[in-house]
């Protein structure tokens, strides 16, 4: 059997890596990471990274803008996923091959 399974738990993304081509998972701010195949690895943590950050931001920012201050976006929920070349996704001459993204 080959693929990837994408398994969603409490909130949180989890990716196994059964085929044989190469995958790897990232945001948009960094270099991917290698998914070793038949290995569960967390690819979005809901609770402990986005939704605290997502607390922290509404916190911050409850009392709305001050003149000339720029808010911080939302934290990011995307998720890339590249079959078969890894790159940095911000660099344009070292795209990922495919990179589809899902919004949690």
């Amino acid at each position: 059997p080959g693929g990837l399974i994408l398994q969603e738990e409490d909130g949180d993304v989890y990716a196994t890596r059964l085929c044989q081509c190469a995958v790897f998972f990232g945001d948009k701010r960094g270099v991917l990471t290698k998914l070793e195949r038949g290995i569960k690895v967390k690819i979005f943590d809901f609770k402990s990274r986005f939704l605290s950050q997502y607390f922290q931001h509404l916190q911050a920012h409850s009392g709305g803008p001050a003149a000339g201050v720029v808010l911080d976006p939302i934290p990011d929920a995307d998720v890339m996923l590249s079959f078969g070349k890894d790159g940095t996704i911000g660099d344009p001459s070292r795209r990922p091959l495919y990179g589809p993204r899902s919004s949690t």
